[in-house]
């Protein structure tokens, strides 16, 4: 009776097994053939900009062209007028607001452009009615191009335009030239030149668009610099103006910049995050991001000071010793800055210092360069570099390391030639230049101790014996039998280094210090054998034979090997 539930069961378990067998094969397949991922087809767009956009761009500019070529039709044949021309092209303008109020909804990319495109229409018409038909007065017509550069900012405000506020910092800015007249006053210029400066970067203030602020860098210091060339000699009303628009631009980009970036850290939502502001693809390309050197709050930081040492140089047409106090201005000032910025428990607040600290000391060394003698100079550059080194050290940030590397690079390079040149002087013994460069090669030294990024410590340590050997030279050369001096001293330093070496257990001394000792050994028959006397000679080839038996005899005493391998640090 049972034997037909036996078979059932039988049958159900062969079917379990073969669906077991089937999903194992499966699952085999699905691991040895990975699956087909389809490929995606390549696009012909050349870059991630929006076409559209472009077309707008060719529509206004199709547009504003043909507009020029009617009025030029009409004007040849006598059709309208001066005023009516005018007129025309205060009304175009108009209407490209107009229109573009209407679409900046639905075509907010077409409204940008239609909306400055009005504004490039109003600023041409006020200049066409002054400079080339002469139907309104100058005072007219600034006060016309101050009332349109006024309606484009609260435009870009309200709609969010940063082409606009570009376009009015531009057309604000070039007003002075557009509508010259060969009269005016300096004071008038920059005066002028500070209220559109002023309204542009309070745009960049409240929209944070980076467009705003470099056109009025590289617009308002331009600007300001040519104001200088108008100035005379002495302390005049003029000067005194100039001096202080330096100073109005200087905080109104470079410390605005900071503080906003500051406020955006703190409250993004209420300052949002500063951005280019251009609307089109091209922006990776102007602005893209690479780390805190493409900050435009780093960039200002760095660069305003010296802007405005050439600025103010150029204002007072003073020489070499006030600029040099001009520059430790500057330096206290933005050290000042530094240590401000170090009160916010914020991590952009703590790079921000950083930056002003680089500024400072850049600041620094110019005034040193302009207030110091050749070698007090290079003492003063090294002990700077030095420091920059160690707040590299301690702050682990890789921009105050290159300044400091830039700043030996100079110092070295100025103590090298000077070392080079005066080999073969005749003047012995130790003298102020010969001190000033010791001691750049002790800071050398000491560089090369700083545990900073990178290979620098072998570069800094064969700069630093590179230049005692160098120095040997000049102070002992011009002796009598100077060349045994020499010998001697260089002697001298190979033991120091091999001896330290041995201590230390670092390898890179030990190398260093034989590599140094077969040089000597090398001067020692190839140069004083000729050039020394045979007294001296008996008493240079005892005393290196007793020097090196002496050494051998204590080589396993002075070796403090470590367990853990010798170091290979210099």
């Amino acid at each position: 009776m049972n034997q037909p539930n036996d078979e059932s069961t039988s049958l159900q378990q062969r079917v379990t097994a073969l669906e077991k067998a089937v999903g194992d094969l499966q699952g085999r397949l699905a691991t040895r053939t990975p699956a087909r991922v389809p490929r995606r087809r390549p696009t012909l767009t050349l870059a991630s900009v929006d076409p559209g956009q472009w077309i707008n761009r060719l529509g206004i500019a199709l547009l504003l062209l043909g507009a020029a070529f009617g009025f030029k039709y009409s004007i040849d044949h006598g059709w309208i007028g001066p005023a009516l021309r005018v007129w025309c092209g205060l009304a175009l303008g108009a209407a490209l607001q107009l229109a573009s109020g209407r679409v900046r909804q639905s075509r907010p990319g077409l409204s940008r452009v239609l909306a400055g495109g009005g504004i490039a229409c109003g600023y041409l018409s006020v200049f066409a009615a002054f400079q080339l038909y002469e139907l309104i007065s100058h005072g007219a017509a600034i006060a016309a191009m101050s009332a349109i550069t006024l309606l484009a900012f609260a435009i870009a405000v309200r709609s969010e335009d940063a082409m606009v506020a570009t376009i009015a910092t531009i057309g604000g800015l070039a007003t002075p030239f557009l509508l010259h007249s060969g009269s005016g006053s300096v004071a008038g210029l920059v005066g002028y030149t500070c209220a559109v400066a002023g309204g542009a970067c309070a745009v960049f203030a409240s929209r944070g668009w980076r467009v705003v602020l470099w056109t009025v860098v590289l617009g308002g210091w331009p600007v300001l610099l040519g104001a200088t060339d108008q100035l005379g000699r002495g302390v005049t009303g003029d000067a005194v103006v100039v001096q202080f628009s330096i100073l109005f631009l200087a905080l109104a980009t470079w410390w605005l910049s900071v503080m906003r970036e500051i406020m955006s850290a703190e409250d993004p939502v209420r300052w949002k995050p500063t951005s280019p502001g251009l609307g089109s693809g091209l922006e990776p390309a102007l602005f893209g991001s690479y780390g805190d050197w493409a900050a435009q709050s780093h960039q200002l930081t760095l660069a305003t000071p010296v802007v405005v040492l050439f600025a103010s140089t150029l204002a007072w047409r003073v020489g070499d010793q006030p600029s040099g106090w001009i520059a430790l201005s500057l330096a206290v000032g933005w050290s000042l800055a530094a240590a401000h910025l170090r009160g916010f428990s914020l991590e952009t607040a703590g790079r921000l210092a950083a930056t002003h600290g680089m500024a400072a000391a850049v600041m620094v060394a110019f005034a040193m360069s302009l207030l110091l003698g050749d070698d007090a100079k290079r003492v003063g550059l090294g002990a700077e570099a030095l420091a920059v080194l160690g707040m590299a050290w301690r702050s682990q940030e890789r921009q105050p390391a290159t300044l400091g590397h830039l700043l030996f690079a100079v110092v070295s390079a100025l103590t090298f030639i000077g070392l080079v040149d005066a080999v073969h002087a005749d003047r012995a013994g130790p003298t102020t230049a010969a001190l000033a460069d010791l001691a750049v090669v002790a800071m050398l030294a000491g560089a090369a101790r700083v545990p900073i990024r990178g290979a620098w410590t072998p570069v800094y340590f064969l700069a630093a014996q590179s230049g005692l050997l160098l120095w040997f030279l000049r102070v002992l050369q011009p002796l009598s039998n100077g060349a045994a001096w020499v010998t001697a001293a260089w002697f001298t330093n190979a033991i120091v280094l091999v001896v330290a070496g041995l201590r230390l257990d670092s390898a890179s001394l030990r190398t260093a210090g034989a590599a140094l000792m077969a040089l000597t050994m090398g001067k020692l028959f190839l140069v004083d054998m000729a050039t020394v006397d045979a007294l001296w000679r008996v008493v240079t080839f005892l005393g290196f034979g007793g020097a090196l038996l002496g050494l051998g005899y204590a080589f396993p005493s002075l070796w403090k090997r470590d367990e853990a391998g010798p170091k290979d640090d210099a």
